[in-house]
């Protein structure tokens, strides 16, 4: 890859020696999806996006296609915060 943080990624995760697994990427967009789809030894991925219809989850929801549902990958819409009020 030309991106330099998924390079040097990519480089440091080889060093290791092993497998991707399960890869959950927090705050997928369109960049970060086209790259996730490209490693090799991924047993899946679960993308997550506050908004899929704007921004970077846009993105990321228009290119959805390139992932393989049969292995279990998902892009999922969600936010971390929670609406409720402390108490």
């Amino acid at each position: 890859t030309k991106d330099p943080l998924f390079r040097q990624i990519e480089e440091t995760h080889d060093s290791l020696g092993k497998c991707y697994g399960t890869i959950l990427d927090a705050g997928t967009g369109g960049h970060s999806l086209k790259w996730l789809v490209t490693l090799p030894n991924v047993e899946k991925i679960l993308a997550v996006s506050a908004d899929l219809k704007s921004g970077e989850g846009k993105g990321a929801n228009e290119l959805r296609y390139l992932l393989n549902e049969e292995r279990g990958d998902q892009l999922i819409e969600t936010s971390w915060c929670s609406s409720s009020k402390d108490k």
